[in-house]
């Protein structure tokens, strides 16, 4: 996963490349090797500079132990509306 200092291009690289499914398998409790880039609460952003952000909208648990499926919407301030 991304650091807290490559979060910006992380956000880029999803948006650039149309990403759709991010797989995590690392769990957040090293935030050096893993900075938490989505929200592990529904209804909040992880932003990076202001700029985009990543808005969890749905949580799901799973009958697969210990595996939890979220939802987000990625935003991008960058792209200026014509």
């Amino acid at each position: 996963g991304p650091t807290e200092q490559s979060l910006i291009d992380f956000f880029r690289m999803l948006w650039q490349y149309h990403v759709l499914l991010v797989i995590c398998l690392e769990p957040f409790t090293d935030h050096k090797t893993c900075y938490p880039y989505f929200s592990l609460k529904k209804q909040q952003v992880v932003k990076a500079m202001e700029r985009i952000s990543l808005e969890t909208q749905k949580i799901t648990e799973t009958s697969v132990a210990n595996l939890i499926v979220y939802e987000a919407v990625l935003m991008n301030m960058e792209i200026k509306d014509d």
